[in-house]
């Protein structure tokens, strides 16, 4: 192959072949300054390279972690995730950049050799996959509040509660609209009429049956309701129903 003949008189030294397994093949081969007698110029030429993961990585981390993708309870961990993202790429280039790419120079046997750059590969990858994880099994901990809860603060409960008051302010508006139809219009009208007193009807016909009697007897004689409670209950909540808003009865 081309890059094959083209890296062939690169690694003839022993300061190519050291270069080599410190920076890979790529750099070596496609670098266009680089010189032996200037390592320096291999970093620089690999750096980039080295970063190339770890941005595409913060780019993944704050899609993944954006408010507008992933809700607000999701973008909690952004900042976190992105300093951590932030801290891999640092630690990835100095340890890229304090290497002493001399050093397999002293090898004697193959095994002493030190692949630094497809060793570095693996850790790079093991490392972004296992932040990964760890910030997925955050996200999740705290997306199904089984860790980390945050309880609404007290603005947004007001507005929880406005908005669920907006929707029954609705929906009573809506059966208010309906039973106005119903009302006006003679033939619902009737239909309504004749619905309620089948249904008084009924009722009457349920109370007066012996068990439901006897059923009531029982339990106004053993004291398991308390007529006086419900009573009380009964004028608390009628008296709930008829205060002004502007003088509110006191219960």
């Amino acid at each position: 192959m081309p890059e094959d003949e083209m890296l062939k008189p690169r690694i003839a030294s022993i300061d190519g072949r050291c270069l080599y397994l410190t920076y890979g093949p790529s750099v070596l081969t496609h670098c266009p300054f680089c010189r032996s007698d200037e390592p320096l110029t291999y970093l620089y030429y690999a750096l980039p390279m080295t970063l190339l993961p770890h941005l595409l990585h913060l780019f993944a981390l704050g899609a993944a972690t954006s408010s507008a993708v992933a809700g607000k309870a999701v973008s909690r961990w952004r900042t976190l995730a992105v300093v951590f993202g932030v801290g891999l790429a640092m630690t990835d280039s100095y340890m890229t950049a304090s290497y002493d790419w001399k050093a397999n120079s002293r090898a004697l046997r193959a095994e002493d050799l030190d692949h630094f750059f497809w060793r570095m590969r693996i850790y790079r990858g093991l490392a972004i996959a296992i932040e990964d994880a760890l910030f997925a099994g955050l996200i999740w901990a705290s997306s199904t509040n089984r860790a980390f809860v945050v309880p609404p603060t007290a603005s947004e409960r007001t507005e929880i509660a406005l908005q669920k008051l907006e929707g029954v302010r609705a929906r009573l508006g809506a059966i208010g609209v309906v039973r106005n139809v119903v009302v006006r219009d003679e033939v619902f009208r009737r239909k309504d009429d004749a619905h309620w007193r089948k249904d008084g009807q009924i009722l009457s016909e349920v109370m007066d049956e012996r068990e439901v009697v006897e059923g009531v007897r029982n339990a106004l004689g053993s004291g398991r309701i308390n007529v006086t409670m419900v009573e009380e209950e009964a004028k608390k909540y009628s008296e709930g129903i008829t205060a002004s808003p502007e003088n509110p009865l006191q219960s």
